[in-house]
């Protein structure tokens, strides 16, 4: 699968150690240089599982969240926090599911998005001794 990394929102996001809620390293600017991301088209974000979770309860789960946040920034990185908007969210994940191989997780991106940057907001019920995924925005919703 081709990953344009200016669609990247994160690649090898590390969970280990991780509880609570955690944010994506970098957010996607959807205002740069007026870019029209997807031309009209559907797009995705794909979550790509790239070390299999791990939690001493096997009883963990995770939720991903879309969230957008305004700010005047031309960089493609803002700060993403709990005061940014929720877009859509993706069922809780038991971490016993979040294998190395497992089908990629695809969400389609609501349209009319108002605010200028999008990234990944992470929940996770437990704390995780492992677990990582790569993060992406996407125009086809490739599923292996």
């Amino acid at each position: 699968m081709y990953i344009d990394k200016e669609l990247l929102f994160e690649e090898d996001w590390d969970f280990e150690g991780a509880g609570a809620t955690d944010y994506s390293d970098k957010s996607i600017n959807l205002a740069l240089a007026a870019r029209d991301v997807g031309k009209g088209r559907q797009t995705y974000v794909v979550i790509v599982v790239t070390e299999a979770f791990v939690d001493d309860s096997a009883a963990g789960a995770i939720t991903f969240t879309l969230i957008e946040e305004d700010t005047e920034a031309t960089s493609t990185t803002v700060t993403l926090d709990s005061n940014s908007p929720t877009l859509l969210a993706t069922e809780a994940f038991l971490s016993t599911v979040m294998t190395l191989g497992r089908a990629p997780i695809v969400i389609p991106v609501p349209s009319g998005i108002a605010l200028k940057h999008i990234g990944l907001k992470s929940v996770t019920t437990q704390t995780l001794t492992a677990g990582k995924v790569t993060a992406f925005l996407a125009l086809e919703a490739q599923t292996n």
